[in-house]
């Protein structure tokens, strides 16, 4: 049993990410938003088993930050943890004409567009 809990989690990953909580636009999933001072106050509360076995943290959960990454839960055989995600940027080459967006065929579609394509 690996007992964690998700205030201090949280500000390990803001830490790590140098992000700070002022950096925090919203808090929340899919249908609602909490404000950074309930999140703490719920968060601070919270001690999980972060080991495996089945999430206990709401896998939905997500922190958005001003500039337009994002912290969301990721898990792994009930493992838990913060990941940080930003938009990617934008390639510099266009593909023209009709494109490839999934193997139908039945082959290997993990190579990605390029290899689609």
């Amino acid at each position: 049993m690996t007992d964690v809990n998700l205030f201090e989690e949280t500000e390990h990953a803001l830490i790590y990410h140098n992000k700070t909580w002022d950096d925090i636009s919203w808090i929340g999933g899919p249908d609602f938003y909490i404000s950074v001072e309930q999140f703490k106050e719920a968060a601070r509360e919270t001690n999980y088993d972060c080991g495996y076995g089945s999430e206990e943290v709401a896998v939905d959960l997500v922190i958005c930050f001003n500039d337009g990454s994002w912290l969301s839960r990721e898990s792994y055989d009930g493992s838990e943890w913060w990941k940080y995600n930003f938009y990617p940027q934008k390639p510099r080459m266009k593909l023209e004409g009709s494109v490839k967006l999934a193997d139908l065929d039945g082959y290997d579609a993990s190579g990605g567009l390029k290899k689609l394509n």
